[in-house]
């Protein structure tokens, strides 16, 4: 799937379709709200970003706009990013939050799905708030890295979650979920986190502890 970086320096739109269009013909499958099923593992993925109400900001319009405003200035991604094309308005905290939510719609739909197996979601950002650091929880800008998906995870129970953006390593269930991020980060972040020999088996999804 695609993270916020390989949308710098260009739109959301455009590298939207440059994906899609180079995996064309290839065994490269781009999980752009898309599903992919190998056997009978289901595949489900999608960038995910986020709707800012980690905090639960969605109780209180005025404070849901002060943690957009916050990711507005705070990120790259609404300095290097456009919407449509590179000479196009900026992509916003609002952009960002209305792709979220068809993202999130698509899961809900496509996991509502009888399926004979086993399903994978695949996200760059996180899904619930077991993905926060400890040094991170109380930062407003968490809510733009961050979603609280805790209600849909428990509603589908997925036997995977993978995701990315946090630069931190976490292994966690919810319900039977197993959620994991395990990324390198920056040179020099994660440095004791990141763990380049994991291997997942799907028929060995030790449980984590739950995270509420």
């Amino acid at each position: 799937m695609l993270g916020n970086h390989e949308f710098y320096r260009s739109s959301i739109e455009r590298e939207r379709i440059e994906a899609g269009r180079a995996a064309v013909q290839s065994d490269v499958h781009v999980l752009d709200d898309m599903v992919w099923t190998i056997g009978s593992v289901r595949f489900v993925g999608c960038t995910l970003w986020t709707d800012y109400s980690l905090f639960n900001a969605d109780e209180d319009p005025l404070v849901l706009d002060s943690y957009m405003a916050t990711a507005r200035f705070g990120l790259n991604d609404h300095r290097k990013i456009r919407l449509v094309d590179s000479s196009s308005r900026p992509f916003i905290p609002q952009h960002a939050r209305e792709i979220h939510k068809k993202s999130v719609a698509f899961l809900d739909e496509v996991l509502s799905q009888r399926f004979d197996g086993q399903t994978v979601v695949l996200s760059h950002h996180a899904p619930a708030r077991g993905s926060i650091a400890p040094q991170y929880a109380n930062v407003g800008l968490t809510a733009a890295y961050v979603s609280r998906l805790e209600w849909l995870i428990e509603k589908h129970q997925p036997a995977l979650w993978l995701h990315g953006h946090t630069h931190s390593s976490f292994d966690y269930n919810i319900g039977s979920t197993r959620v994991i991020a395990n990324p390198h980060g920056y040179r020099n972040e994660n440095r004791h986190g990141f763990n380049p020999h994991l291997v997942v088996d799907l028929n060995d999804l030790t449980p984590k502890p739950n995270v509420p």
